[in-house]
């Protein structure tokens, strides 16, 4: 058995750390917040306590574009440098890839337990897939197949400029690039764009909204909250906005990278939403293509419900690396 590896999943809230060898994750997965730390040593170093043994590499997955080794993450103010942590920590090599890379490792291990299809289609085993992840931020990959086998595309895709398909999203759309002038698809497909999605629909459709202050601000929570309460309400509206306009993106990623391997929906805010999630609307939307609406509508889409899915796929990448590099991370 191969020297057991530290994985960590670090997102812009929580971080997850699991061991690995021989390309699987071995034992619990422990979670924290980063918010309790105060760099990322001292969550590494907290990591490390929970865990028998001290494993002498890391391989590390960041919300961020990372780039030799170093990440600035995108939604906390956290520098993650491997030779730093390498120093601080202790351990003889730190790795650092971006998250939706490590995602994008974990599609072909997935287990079918762990994958809600939602709509019809059948993926190629042998063709490309994408991944996207709304929770804090949103993550963008793709996986390829070449002569050497599969390769994850890195990217920002988070960041690109929304795209409206009516009017009322149009009128939406506008009200939000008067508040933040350039809006990503990140801006509104994370916790937050649920609050901005709630606040613009109450400005286009002149509801009467509730009483928040800059001391007590709506929460995504709340979001979720009024729209089980009230789902044709303007937080009901959310939820089906946000649902069609994933599906959008997720369609325009199929036709982008020919992910005819299928689509994937990572991340913690799909699967904790439920019905709220409107699953007919995300489909309508991702194959509503023109001339292409009949390739799409092979493609699968999959909601991922794996609590670790970037631990799965680091697990891969660990062992990949270290057949490549002789034994080291």
């Amino acid at each position: 058995m191969s020297e057991p590896v530290l994985l960590g999943d670090i997102g812009g809230t929580h971080a997850r750390f699991a061991l690995a060898a021989n390309g699987a994750v071995i034992g619990p997965v422990a979670v924290r917040d980063c918010a309790d730390f105060g760099d990322p040593a001292a969550l590494l170093t907290a990591a490390l306590a929970g865990f028998e043994g001290r494993p002498r590499a890391a391989l590390l997955a960041a919300a961020g574009a990372v780039a030799d080794d170093a990440v600035r993450l995108t939604n906390l103010d956290w520098q993650l440098d491997g030779p730093a942590l390498c120093r601080s920590v202790g351990f003889a090599q730190c790795r650092i890839v971006n998250d939706f890379t490590a995602v994008a490792w974990s599609l072909p291990r997935l287990p079918a337990a762990e994958l809600e299809q939602v709509g019809g289609g059948a993926g190629l085993a042998d063709a490309a897939r994408a991944v996207i992840g709304p929770g804090t931020g949103l993550g963008v990959s793709a996986l390829v197949p070449g002569e050497n086998g599969w390769a994850a595309v890195s990217g920002e895709g988070g960041h690109a400029s929304l795209a409206s398909a009516d009017d009322f999203e149009a009128a939406i759309l506008s009200r939000l690039h008067a508040e933040l002038g350039h809006v990503s698809y990140e801006a509104v497909l994370a916790g937050q764009g649920l609050v901005r999605l709630h606040h613009a629909i109450i400005e286009v459709t002149g509801a009467a909204a509730a009483k928040w202050t800059a001391e007590h601000p709506m929460r995504p929570a709340d979001v979720t909250r009024l729209a089980r309460e009230e789902p044709g309400g303007p937080a009901g509206q959310a939820m089906a906005v946000f649902s069609r306009l994933l599906g959008g993106y997720a369609g325009d990623l199929a036709l982008i990278v020919g992910a005819r391997g299928g689509v994937y929906i990572a991340g913690g805010i799909v699967p904790q939403l439920g019905p709220l999630f409107d699953r007919v609307g995300f489909r309508q939307r991702f194959e509503a293509k023109g001339r292409f609406e009949s390739y799409l509508a092979e493609i699968p889409a999959y909601i991922i419900t794996s609590p670790a899915p970037a631990l799965i796929g680091l697990a891969a990448l660990a062992a990949d690396m270290m057949q490549a590099d002789d034994g080291r991370v």
